[in-house]
């Protein structure tokens, strides 16, 4: 089949979407993801055999006012899909986000494809700000759009619960934001788990925010004297902040924390080997902190590393069941710099059996084939028999 993935995102770290493209090209399928890009990052590029990506250009337009601007963005997005889905007609589309559900179901109704709404984040219901800046009106009518949908999928179970309450239907299935399986992979994290030694590294790899807890993870670290580094794109509104605590932490001396920039999505997991300990935190601000999905806590488990997590529920969830690594209950400072005083304290057998722990459940059950195994075999019922059947 041909299956188009839509997400109005830049697709530079997206581990849901590049997980099931992977997988359902490994499946046989043509498989083409289209997001947005601005000049030097745009057009197609190559994932895997059978798999590609295609970036629509979007315009800067920094001083056109903000409801006209983003009206001319999305214009110029759907514009571009729908020159690109003339020549290339999908036999099924995935929608990754509200932004994009009505141009799948106009192309949908066009080309006869059904169309599957694996939503990625939660969405609160729109405000004023949000119908002023043109989101709301789309954000408005996800709940009629989706109860036309075949298939809903959701990436947390709390959220599920609150999006099949908004939409009035139930939510087909749940799939964490997992990475794919890699054998060979997780034999070389093992056998680097067995080798790691001197004193523990800790690592921080993803958005860094107020949101992320970064001022009292990087406020533990200090204090404590521990080795920390962190990986990831720094939000604008909170970069003077950052900037403030690791200049704080440079002037100890030790130079123990260092903020190492981004790093690629698809080079992750190599970076990850030269670590102990994963660190995934959020405080319950919005709906999508309070009930996080974390892809990087099963990146931490995938690279053999102990981790430490916020009390959310599924990351909880996920660590307790496992036995893969410790919860602080809040993310103050004190309390983290405990949590990791401990996790020193226990040293490497420790932490070596969270690491151990984590790999294997991993292995077993947390990684994306395990997780999209229902998806996959209502895929594979709807490319034998071309109807859309229950899921």
């Amino acid at each position: 089949m041909r299956i188009l993935q839509l997400a109005y995102t830049p697709l530079e770290n997206e581990p849901p979407l590049f997980a099931l493209g992977s997988t359902l090209a490994e499946a046989g399928h043509q498989v083409l993801c289209v997001g947005y890009g601005t000049t030097g990052r745009t057009g197609f590029s190559r994932v895997r055999h059978g798999y590609y990506l295609h970036r629509v250009y979007r315009p800067d337009l920094n001083r056109t006012p903000r409801l006209l601007r983003g009206a001319i963005r999305v214009a110029n997005y759907w514009r571009g899909i729908l020159h690109l889905v003339k020549r290339w007609i999908p036999d099924l589309i995935f929608a990754h986000n509200y932004d994009v559900l009505p141009l799948a179901l106009y192309i949908g109704a066009g080309t006869h494809a059904p169309v599957i709404y694996y939503c990625t984040e939660y969405t609160e219901k729109p405000g004023i700000r949000e119908y002023l800046t043109g989101w709301g009106f789309l954000k408005a009518v996800e709940p009629f759009i989706v109860r036309r949908c075949p298939v809903a999928i959701s990436v947390e179970p709390n959220r599920a619960i609150l999006q099949a309450k908004e939409w009035k239907r139930p939510i087909d299935c749940v799939i964490l934001n997992a990475p794919k399986y890699d054998d060979r992979f997780a034999g070389r994290a093992l056998t680097q788990l067995e080798n790691r030694s001197g004193p523990l590294r800790f690592v921080y790899a993803g958005r860094i925010s107020e949101e992320q807890c970064i001022d009292q993870l990087v406020s533990a670290a200090m204090t404590g004297g521990f080795h920390l580094d962190l990986y990831g794109h720094v939000d604008s509104g909170f970069a003077a902040r950052f900037n403030s605590a690791m200049e704080s932490a440079k002037e100890t001396g030790k130079h123990l924390i260092v903020y190492r920039g981004k790093v690629k999505y698809s080079e992750l997991k190599e970076v990850l080997l030269g670590y102990d300990v994963g660190i995934c935190l959020y405080n319950a601000g919005r709906t999508n902190t309070r009930l996080a999905a974390p892809a990087k806590l099963l990146e931490y488990m995938r690279s053999g590393l102990a981790v430490l997590t916020s009390d959310q529920p599924t990351p909880s969830q996920m660590i307790n069941s496992a036995l893969a690594g410790i919860i602080v209950d809040t993310c103050d400072a004190d309390r983290l710099r405990a949590a990791m005083e401990y996790l020193s304290d226990l040293g490497r057998p420790g932490v070596k059996q969270f690491g151990t722990a984590g790999l294997d459940a991993f292995r077993l059950s947390l990684n994306y084939e395990a997780q999209a195994t229902k998806l996959m075999q209502w895929v594979m019922r709807y490319d034998d028999k071309r109807t859309v059947t229950p899921f």
